[in-house]
């Protein structure tokens, strides 16, 4: 089964008596594994409360005639957006939209059903801004939303009972890997740092574990000493490598080291080519071209980013 197989159908404020009980089956579907949870319990009440309102906008996947996904939302009132206290100064264009809530039946998992409903939804709003809460616990699903644009601006528990939820913001058109540079919390927000510096440090230990003699100095350059082009190229090829493994749900595994290495060479090819108008031929050189200490360490570069993964 995959995505293509779905009929996606779109319902409003109007609909929700029709559509309630299929949300919240689809939900119980989607958490099984957690509906002990007296949070996941009040799911209905959050189907009326956000059904309540009158620009509710939902999407359905069907197989057939069984509901298998769900996305919905509603515009947050201009101008008193909660996600404000995150980002100073708040962009120019911030009419937005909240995304509430993404279920998926777990036999559907891993089939691009997610991104489906969620652009099918996002696809037609006329807002700038669209913003969610993901559960710090899931870091997987976070990854999976980065992937598709969104950034994390900031913490958040809304309930006492609820988790603490990562706040999630992405700019309308959705798109892939947007950055944000407001700032936030008193900080410049850079997009995938975590993973940049994971990049980085995978490549010094590769240079130092694979490099014949002594490398230049600036191979090993730590992170705090490293250009900001550089920084920004490393956490885009993170996002890459990580989006893949996660596509792939983990098959990736089964590659070989020169297919990973390959794959990372590729990428940081495509950042240089963005970075520098003229890039030297070193810098953007084939595969077949590059040195072996060079393979050997994209090849590191990758295994360790699928071992953050677990």
């Amino acid at each position: 089964m995959s995505a293509p197989d779905v009929e996606v159908r779109r319902f409003t404020h109007t609909d929700l008596p029709q559509i309630r009980q299929a949300l919240i089956d689809v939900h119980a579907d989607a958490y099984a594994d957690a509906m002990d949870d007296e949070f996941n319990q009040r799911f209905p009440w959050f189907v009326d409360h956000w059904g309540g309102h009158p620009e509710f906008d939902c999407v359905i996947a069907f197989d057939g005639e069984g509901p298998v996904a769900f996305a919905y939302g509603a515009p947050a009132n201009p101008h008193r957006e909660w996600w404000r206290e995150y980002v100073k100064p708040a962009p120019e264009k911030s009419r937005t939209f909240s995304f509430s809530e993404l279920a998926v039946r777990r036999k559907w998992r891993k089939t691009g059903t997610a991104e489906l409903v969620t652009r099918a939804l996002l696809e037609e709003r006329g807002e700038a801004l669209v913003v969610l809460l993901v559960d710090t616990e899931h870091p997987r699903v976070q990854a999976m939303y980065e992937g598709w644009g969104f950034r994390k601006v900031g913490e958040r528990r809304p309930f006492p009972d609820s988790p603490v939820y990562a706040v999630m913001l992405a700019e309308l058109p959705l798109g892939r890997d947007r950055r944000f540079s407001y700032a936030v919390t008193g900080e410049v927000f850079m997009s995938q740092t975590e993973g940049a510096r994971l990049f980085r440090e995978a490549w010094i230990a590769g240079v130092r574990r694979h490099f014949p003699g002594e490398p230049k100095a600036g191979y090993v350059t730590p992170w705090d000493g490293t250009p900001q082009w550089e920084r920004e190229a490393a956490g885009s090829v993170y996002a890459q490598i990580r989006h893949f493994v996660e596509v792939s749900d983990g098959a990736t595994a089964r590659l070989s080291r020169e297919q990973k290495g390959r794959y990372v060479a590729t990428c940081w090819t495509a950042q240089m080519f963005k970075h520098f108008g003229d890039p030297k031929p070193a810098y953007v050189a084939d595969w077949p071209d590059l040195p072996e200490w060079q393979r050997e360490t994209d090849a590191d570069i990758f295994e360790a980013v699928e071992r953050s993964l677990g």
